[in-house]
C-alpha cells in the first residue's frame, strides 16, 4: 500500500481532530492545520508522521 497523507483543517479542535486522530491511528500521515498554536504539539502527540502548521485557512497569505 502506498503511503496516504491527508490535510485536516480546523485540526486543534472539534471534528477535525477527531478526524485527524482517526486517520493517524489507521497509520496516515497527518497534516494539521489550524490558527491555533497547539495544533503543532497536537501533531507530535499523534507521533510520527503527523506535522502541524499555523495557518488561517480565511486568508491565504498566512
Amino acid at each position: 500500500m502506498y503511503p496516504v497523507t491527508w490535510r485536516s483543517t480546523g485540526a486543534a479542535s472539534g471534528i477535525g481532530l477527531a478526524a485527524a486522530k482517526r486517520l493517524a491511528g489507521m497509520g496516515m500521515r497527518v497534516c494539521l492545520l489550524d490558527k491555533a498554536p497547539n495544533v503543532i504539539d497536537l501533531a507530535r502527540q499523534l507521533g510520527e508522521g503527523c506535522e502541524g502548521f499555523i495557518m488561517d485557512m480565511s486568508n491565504p497569505w498566512t
